[in-house]
């Protein structure tokens, strides 16, 4: 039950990163075919362009955490023995971890503060608003790598790094 609540989110987090990505890509297209037809496109589109990046590339990132797909140097750990390497692979978990912990925390507080100061993004959108993905993929990233850390601890040495 639980497995399949843990897929249906991961198919919902999915469509919202491709519906966001397609969305970003077309209006960039609009604004670029727009631009060389001598109309301004929409006044706010660039805005939203890059807001859409932000959003993005912290979802993808969320996305790529949780099958332990980020970017990282394993080169020298593949040459490890199997009990070192789940050692250091556990390490780099745990300190993934903690970074975010504490990033997440910096961007919540940066977020209250743009709540605060009620400044706008573009089109009426309150700039907190585009930066509420911020502390959220950060905690999710946290909790991610929380949970891969637990499943190295539960694995077996010789079973990491394959």
């Amino acid at each position: 039950m639980f497995s399949q609540f843990l897929r249906r989110l991961h198919q919902l987090e999915d469509m919202v990163l491709t519906g966001m990505f397609l969305l970003m890509l077309l209006l960039s297209v609009a604004q670029i075919v727009a631009r060389n037809f001598g109309v301004a496109g929409l006044v706010w589109g660039d805005e939203l362009a890059r807001v859409l990046v932000l959003w993005v590339g912290l979802l993808g990132a969320m996305a790529a955490a949780r099958t332990d797909k980020h970017l990282r140097i394993d080169l020298f750990t593949r040459l490890l023995k199997p009990v070192t390497r789940k050692f250091v692979v556990l390490t780099a978990q745990v300190g993934t971890a903690l970074v975010s912990v504490v990033a997440a925390y910096g961007a919540l507080t940066f977020v209250m503060d743009e709540y605060s100061y009620g400044s706008i993004a573009f089109a009426g959108v309150p700039t907190w608003v585009t930066m509420s993905v911020i502390p959220f993929a950060l905690g999710v990233l946290a909790l991610r790598y929380l949970v891969l850390a637990i499943l190295t601890i539960l694995t077996s040495a010789t079973e990491i790094g394959r």
